[in-house]
């Protein structure tokens, strides 16, 4: 019922929504497709909304691909006099390494209220050391941890957790308890008690990502399903893992920090194998599924690094018509870049194939509107000459005048 005439078009977006769109027309008319889209995403916002007020949490902005970024400024432009409101969290410091997504979100601060939260204050400290150990903390305990920490909750939660087993908290208060250097020791010191089989499942959690299955685990870890069971239970309850809302029994670690941790400790070969672990899981539970095409890709292509690329390439290939399909054009080029990439790694030769993925990635960029869709073509057509492939050189061709108009 939110969808309606007009909404109709973010059925594309979720395979669910899609099995109850009925007759709903998901195909953007008239206006570019990606407006279309947007505006359609309005629509469905403001029907949800005059039904009851929302409240829109997206944790972690930071790591949102560039399509959902645009969506969510289209959004922030259009909901003024709807009962919705979105919270969004972002950590500044991941923002560096990516300056096409900083300078959006720059771009975005501009139209929203913009807070910045500083580490946590002696009072809050007490009632977060309180609220994990169910015991109010002395004073003199909530001084030493706020000088330890400088009151980040991550290191907090870390700690707190640690010295509240075998009375550290008495140690700690007395000067003998070593304090883990920074927020990474203190999650590595968290880790310590996993060992065994219960380290091989926490290792496959982190390397098949967000909202991984115990299925998906037992398979990718080689692990009995009740063992995993009773691993990602404890993880849960020591609160290293937390269950994703809407998605049955999928679980995620609480930070990504958690799991990048886990990650480094692995060596490369080990990694790489688990990630060819969990492609071939994932095809095996999700025959056909284009909702893990993207997961799919990303472990085929990790894999390709030890020189396997086809499967790689073809998923990369499948992922990124699926991203123009749902209007995530800079997804679907970042999918062709990353599968020329497996084959330079892989040394396969200047073949068809690589011509191709620089037409499709050629595509993906002018409709992103980027001027770099140019320089694709450009080489598409330089190769498509070398392979004497004229039909692959026109294409070539039509792209480059086409992005004449960027």
């Amino acid at each position: 019922q939110w969808l309606g005439q007009e909404g109709g078009g973010v059925a594309r977006l979720d395979p669910k929504l899609l099995e109850t769109a009925g007759d709903v027309d998901q195909s953007p008319a008239g206006a570019p497709a990606r407006f279309a889209l947007f505006d359609a995403a309005t629509w469905f916002f403001r029907r949800a909304a005059a039904t009851a007020p929302i409240l829109l949490v997206i944790d972690d902005l930071h790591g949102a691909d560039l399509a959902s970024i645009h969506l969510l400024r289209f959004l922030s432009r259009q909901i003024r006099g709807i009962p919705l409101v979105i919270l969004a969290t972002c950590r500044s410091v991941e923002l560096h390494a990516d300056s096409e997504t900083e300078a959006l979100l720059d771009e975005l601060r501009r139209h929203v209220t913009h807070l910045e939260l500083g580490g946590l204050e002696a009072p809050e400290l007490g009632a977060f050391v309180t609220h994990i150990t169910g015991q109010p903390p002395a004073q003199t305990t909530v001084d030493a941890l706020l000088q330890a920490s400088g009151g980040n909750p991550l290191f907090l939660d870390g700690l707190v957790r640690a010295l509240a087993i075998d009375d550290g908290f008495a140690r700690f208060e007395r000067g003998a308890y070593a304090i883990p250097a920074g927020v990474r020791g203190a999650v590595e010191r968290r880790l310590q008690s996993y060992a065994g089989v219960a380290k091989k499942v926490l290792a496959a959690t982190a390397v098949i990502g967000r909202g991984c299955t115990p299925q998906l685990v037992a398979r990718v870890s080689d692990v009995p399903l009740a063992e995993v069971s009773q691993v990602l239970r404890k993880a849960t309850s020591e609160g290293l893992m937390t269950s994703v809302v809407g998605t049955g029994r999928a679980h995620a670690f609480t930070h990504a920090l958690i799991a990048e941790t886990i990650r480094r400790d692995l060596d490369m070969t080990a990694r790489l194998a688990l990630h060819h672990r969990c492609a071939v899981a994932l095809e095996e539970l999700y025959p056909g599924d284009e909702e893990h095409l993207a997961q799919l890709a990303h472990h085929y292509l990790e894999w390709a690094a030890l020189g396997e690329v086809g499967k790689g390439i073809e998923y990369a290939r499948r992922a990124a018509t699926w991203s123009i399909n749902i209007c995530a054009y800079e997804a679907a080029a970042r999918y062709c870049e990353r599968a020329i990439d497996a084959m330079d790694f892989g040394g396969r030769p200047q073949g068809p194939v690589r011509c191709e993925l620089l037409l499709e990635q050629g595509e993906a960029l002018l409709l992103a509107g980027r001027r770099s869709a140019r320089e694709q073509w450009v080489r598409a057509a330089a190769m498509a000459r070398t392979l004497d492939r004229p039909d692959l050189f026109a294409q070539a061709a039509l792209g480059v005048e086409r992005a004449c108009v960027l």
